[in-house]
């Protein structure tokens, strides 16, 4: 007789599953008249399934939950000193570079007033020196 192992979960031993897939073959009615003879094995004899391992991986699983909710908070904390590093830095090189520009303009400003300064003093020469032509030819 075949017994539909399918539906059973495999958590416990063979003999176990073993046991749920008889107990859910004889729930489902398909041998009413076999069901006598389930009765009848002596179950003294199952070995009981031994969960310890899924404890001890529930616990090391737990641990490393913990571990890597510390891991995150950490970093966490990380990410907002360095954001709050950038917009520090952020404010600062704004700060710097309106001060350059400022400068700059400045710069600007005094080398046109002396391209002005200069370009006056070039053109009051070149009138002196057209007078300067001019009275040394009515006195030649």
């Amino acid at each position: 007789m075949a017994i539909d192992l399918r539906k059973v979960e495999p958590l416990g031993s063979k003999s176990v599953l073993l046991e749920q897939a008889m107990r859910r073959q004889r729930d489902s009615g398909a041998h009413k008249a076999n069901t006598n003879r389930f009765h009848d094995i002596d179950m003294s004899d199952m070995i009981t399934p031994d969960f310890q391992w899924l404890n001890e991986d529930k616990t090391a699983i737990e641990g490393l939950v913990k571990q890597m909710d510390a891991s995150i908070g950490l970093l966490a904390n990380q990410i907002r000193d360095v954001e709050a590093k950038s917009r520090r830095s952020a404010l600062t090189m704004e700060k710097e570079q309106q001060l350059l520009f400022k400068q700059i303009r400045t710069l600007n400003g005094l080398l046109k007033k002396q391209i002005d300064i200069f370009g006056s003093v070039e053109r009051q020469m070149s009138t002196i020196e057209m007078k300067q032509i001019i009275l040394f030819r009515k006195s030649a």
